[in-house]
């Protein structure tokens, strides 16, 4: 009996003793992988992450096991593209019920810090509330170090904002915080950040100074690993300044680190650098070379997003060339990958090309499908778009699909209900949510933000038309949960239901004519609506328009009379359309874009 219990007593200090080693392998192992994450050097932390975790659970210890696997889903951010939006999602549930990240401050803060990451490259809407969480949370704690460095991400959302600024006083204090503080973490990500805005204001040579000052202070300190993303935006910088012979020799040294190291991503994004030299030398055949070695490289390894692109620019090429076949099939392809990648931003517009594409090749009825499903995917965003970015690329995209849409279906099938239900359809969707703009928030708002992020994520994995269409029409109507309470909505109807075109027609007066303009290039259009029948006018380009509003509204701005000018106007907009003649009325609904941008700026 004794010798029994003996044996278990040592076993029982054997197995305490392996614990208290693995604890101590997996704290070392975790403060290894946080002093590279602290530099940023997210991706060379990544294996002592994963270790960490993995003896974390072992042993036991809940809360570091936690620490670990945030680091890790962080660290493998460049890898895991395709499911960073369910992740993030997945993340904000646990924020939410979680007790471990709801208790622990420091924890729930760092779980805020990786959500924010992702948010910043998947969904700019969300990114803001995270990263005033962060700074929330370390002033709770007394964390000066990520206070500033939450600035600096909350100036980044000013930019998405439109608040040039609040952007440059955010980073600009952060980045003298983080100098006093020796912290060069951060700031080389903040020259970096700031040089990547410089970079898409085309101001290349001042982001080129700020790429060369992150990686000057990157070389001087230990653990912070080639800066991939520094040397990019130097490389874009030199392109644009068409400094192509620099900007070569940088990529191929970037290529070199890049296979080197296993780090697929900056591979493939050097490939797609080198083909946008080519592109600047007008060497197509360069370029598409260069595309297709990173389309081999993504698919290879399942780099959606970056493949959406990749595919993209290369049907543009095949496009210049006048391969118009190879080009609608690469163009499907970036759809697909950017719909799986969860970059519904970018959707509607790759389905645009992708439709233009179909009707250059005279396949008309699969035009006509892909414009449907692009107008689905911007009534699912346009409730989303939150900064004035997302705002302005989803007026822009929606002026242009709506009034394409509609001229492939005024010239090609001459079908005025048809238009009709098109105009209307972006019509009523911006004044639905106009509406919901002058509402409060109730206070389900958050739970119902999580539902619709899930429904979202349904949405990218959508197949079908009719599925498209259900979801998009289930996230419609769960927005308006955020505002009102489910037995007082004052929005019931699904995104798609307008008035018909037969009910409008009923209640016109017999003397009534309704005449509701699309203006375009290179056609614009008006539709005619009686009692007694409708039809599509054709008119002169958008230009000839503008220039003759522009003309008469100078002279009516003077003073003057504007007789002629007021008669080139009607002989532009009215004239061609017969029926005036036959009535008394006038009911004229406002050009479709105007309406669109004026409705959304206002939310």
């Amino acid at each position: 009996m004794q010798s029994i219990f003996l044996r278990s007593a040592t076993l029982l200090i054997i197995y305490c003793s392996i614990v208290s080693a693995q604890q101590t392998v997996a704290m070392e192992l975790l403060s290894k992988a946080l002093r590279l994450a602290d530099v940023y050097n997210w991706a060379d932390a990544a294996p002592a992450f994963t270790e960490a975790e993995q003896l974390f659970v072992r042993t036991g210890d809940e809360r570091n096991a936690m620490y670990a696997k945030l680091g890790r889903i962080r660290s493998n951010i460049e890898r895991d593209q395709q499911t960073l939006p369910l992740v993030a999602a997945q993340l904000g549930e646990a924020l939410a019920n979680d007790p471990l990240l709801q208790n622990d401050k420091e924890l729930r803060m760092f779980c805020f810090i990786v959500k924010g990451d992702i948010d910043t490259e998947t969904n700019t809407a969300a990114m803001k509330g995270d990263w005033e969480q962060v700074q929330k949370l370390a002033q709770s704690i007394g964390n000066s170090k990520w206070q500033y460095r939450a600035l600096a991400q909350l100036g980044v959302a000013a930019f998405y904002d439109a608040d040039i600024e609040t952007a440059r006083k955010n980073v600009g204090t952060a980045i003298t915080a983080a100098t006093k503080a020796g912290d060069a973490g951060a700031q080389i990500r903040f020259l970096t950040m700031l040089a990547i805005g410089l970079v898409q204001s085309k101001m290349y040579e001042q982001a080129l100074a700020y790429a060369d000052n992150a990686v000057k202070i990157a070389d001087r300190v230990q653990d912070t690993g080639y800066q991939f993303a520094a040397e990019e935006v130097r490389i874009n910088a030199l392109i644009g300044l068409k400094r192509l012979e620099s900007a070569e020799s940088k990529i191929n040294v970037l290529l070199k680190r890049a296979r080197e190291t296993g780090r697929t991503v900056h591979e493939a994004t050097g490939l797609g650098l080198a083909a946008n030299v080519a592109v600047a030398r007008n060497d197509r055949q360069g370029a598409l070379s260069s595309l297709e070695e990173a389309t081999v490289l993504g698919e290879a390894t399942g780099l959606t997003r970056l493949l959406s692109d990749v595919y993209g620019r290369s049907s543009e090429i095949h496009r210049e060339n006048g391969n118009l076949e190879r080009a609608e099939t690469l163009a499907e392809m970036a759809s697909a990958a950017s719909q799986v990648s969860g970059e519904v931003s970018a959707l509607p517009k790759r389905l645009q090309t992708l439709a233009e594409l179909q009707v250059a090749r005279g396949r008309y009825s699969e035009a006509d499908q892909v414009y449907d499903r692009a107008e689905t995917f911007l009534d699912s965003m346009i409730g989303k778009a939150s900064t004035v970015m997302e705002k302005t690329a989803v007026i822009t995209t929606s002026g242009q699909i709506y009034s394409k849409h509609f001229a492939l279906i005024a010239n090609q099938f001459n079908d005025p209900r048809r238009a009709y239900n098109i105009i209307e359809q972006v019509r009523g969707r911006a004044a639905a949510d106009l509406l919901e703009a002058g509402l409060s928030a109730s206070p389900r708002a958050s739970t119902v933000e999580r539902e619709i992020s899930q429904l979202r994520l349904k949405l990218m994995a959508a197949k079908s038309i009719d599925e498209v269409h259900r979801l998009r029409d289930h996230i419609f109507l769960r927005e308006q949960a955020r505002w009102t309470t489910s037995d007082a909505s004052l929005l019931k109807a699904k995104p798609r239901d307008v008035v018909e075109i037969e009910q409008l027609q009923e209640n016109l007066a017999p003397s009534a004519l309704l005449l509701e303009y699309v203006i375009a290039d290179p056609i614009s259009y008006c539709l005619a609506i009686s009692r007694g029948g409708s039809r599509i006018v054709r008119l002169g380009s958008k230009t000839q328009i503008e220039t003759l509003i522009r003309a008469y509204l100078e002279v009516v701005k003077a003073k003057l009379p504007a007789i002629r000018e007021a008669r080139s106007l009607y002989d532009a907009l009215l004239r061609p359309i017969k029926e005036i003649a036959q009535k008394d009325t006038l009911i004229i609904v406002r050009a479709l874009r105007a309406n669109i941008g004026e409705t959304l700026l206002n939310h």
